[in-house]
């Protein structure tokens, strides 16, 4: 009887033994799902944060371009638009009117005496 006892002890040990060992296993495989979700976690984290960053700066870069200080002079200078308000200049040629030709004569370049380069070397002028 005591065999059988001590048999029973035995058979309950190893059975806890085999459950703690299957307990721990997946413990361990929990684990490591638990730090590879943890990284990919940290890496989504970390690409959200670079999306929001450029969406700022391209939020910024449209005010910019929609503003009217930008688009005003755009408008007015090279589309020649204007608005309500703005009284529209257009200038009138006279068609019988001769082209004057408006020629620069070159300057005339100042003779320089060698010594005077001289005395100005140690002088000044």
């Amino acid at each position: 009887m005591e065999m059988l006892r001590l048999r029973k002890k035995q058979i309950l040990v190893i059975g806890l033994l085999g459950v703690s060992f299957f307990l721990l296993m997946d413990l361990n495989s929990r684990l490591t799902v638990m730090f590879r979700s943890t990284r990919t976690y940290n890496e989504m984290k970390t690409s959200i944060y670079q999306i929001e960053s450029t969406k700022q700066v391209l939020l910024t870069q449209i005010a910019v371009a929609t503003s009217d200080d930008l688009v005003r002079p755009f408008a007015s200078n090279d589309r020649h638009w204007y608005q309500e308000k703005d009284i529209p200049v257009y200038p009138v040629v006279d068609p019988n009117a001769t082209p004057q030709s408006y020629v620069q004569s070159p300057p005339t370049p100042i003779v320089v005496e060698h010594w005077q380069k001289w005395w100005a070397l140690f002088f000044g002028e």
